[in-house]
């Protein structure tokens, strides 16, 4: 049974006006050198859908979990409007496009193209590792062929290969 102490852990005081209200989980501040943003929002994002938080709240809870750093740079890319003249929304588009420049579809593509499986890299790991790479790539509607022809010219195994060629319908 948990003590006094554990469950003070599991259990975080949210933003409340004239009330006391407390959510369920944690959500850690973002450190904007060491965090992956992406992955940080949609953690944020179910810690606020999780708790019913409204949207004057999250957005300023979004505010105070950015960090100095963070809340240092949103006030950078707002300017000249403050933080909280934005939505949630434009803040969390107006950080992603800082953070994450959208990449260079050649660039990326070719990367894809590039790719081969390494020697010591088992089947699983390079068909993730090509969902992964097709992250920027704009296949849309020809993505499953495309990751089919790369890993048909790229696995090492031949046995594999041909397999995989004989196969008429083939989701990697």
């Amino acid at each position: 049974m948990p003590n006094e102490q554990d469950s003070s852990q599991v259990v975080t005081q949210a933003f409340g006006v004239g009330n006391s209200r407390f959510c369920i989980g944690q959500m850690s501040e973002l450190r904007l050198k060491d965090d992956d943003f992406n992955a940080w929002v949609e953690r944020f994002e179910l810690y606020v859908n999780f708790n019913e938080i409204n949207k004057h709240k999250k957005k300023l809870m979004f505010l105070t979990l950015l960090g100095n750093d963070g809340y240092s740079l949103v006030r950078d890319l707002c300017t000249p409007k403050k933080p909280l003249d934005l939505s949630y929304d434009d803040l969390k588009q107006s950080l992603s496009d800082y953070i994450n420049p959208k990449p260079n579809l050649i660039t990326e593509r070719y990367k894809f193209k590039e790719r081969k499986q390494a020697a010591d890299e088992t089947i699983i790991q390079f068909s993730t590792a090509l969902k992964k790479m097709s992250e920027f790539c704009e296949f849309a509607t020809s993505l499953n062929e495309s990751l089919r022809d790369q890993f048909i010219w790229c696995v090492k195994d031949n046995n594999i290969k041909k397999k995989t060629i004989i196969r008429r319908y083939y989701n990697l």
